[in-house]
């Protein structure tokens, strides 16, 4: 070997390690996007699924009920529903009280995502706010019901 080779060869190991490097970043990266988004697509399917449930008895006759269990994902410890602007019924953690005070009625505790207002959804006024510990499952009941002329769903334990 020649010595302009030996004094070559250094810097091309220095490249190689410098590209690894790089393409691990990006790698490593891109793939914590994809988990991020795949993390929102399936609190968008929670949320999805939850509105055709409500939606669907929105549409049938007042007392119409049905169990729903629909599939949560795993990061999300707590689900809250609040019937907005009526007084809480059930105690609550101090801390959370003023997180469920607000206009919306879907409240996910883990998620990135904040409050969601499902259209003619509220929590029973027996327990408002009526929240839910998750471990992969929203077991719930729905009735359609009205008060004051005015329907909507109920959802409650």
């Amino acid at each position: 070997m020649k010595k302009a080779q030996l004094a070559a060869q250094p810097f091309m190991y220095i490249m190689g390690i410098i590209v690894v490097v790089l393409i691990l970043t990006f790698g490593i990266k891109a793939i914590a996007s994809i988990r991020q988004q795949a993390e929102l697509v399936q609190v968008s399917t929670f949320v999805t699924d939850l509105n055709k449930y409500v939606e669907t008895y929105y549409n049938l006759n007042v007392g119409s009920s049905r169990e729903i269990i629909l599939t949560v994902p795993n990061y999300i410890d707590m689900i809250c529903f609040t019937a907005p602007k009526k007084p809480f019924t059930s105690s609550v953690d101090p801390n959370l009280e003023f997180i469920l005070q607000g206009s919306d009625n879907l409240y996910l505790f883990g998620s990135q995502l904040g409050p969601r207002t499902i259209s003619h959804l509220e929590a029973t006024l027996e327990e408002n706010p009526l929240c839910f510990q998750t471990r992969g499952k929203l077991q719930a009941f729905i009735e359609t019901k009205a008060r004051d002329r005015e329907v909507f769903v109920e959802i409650s334990r």
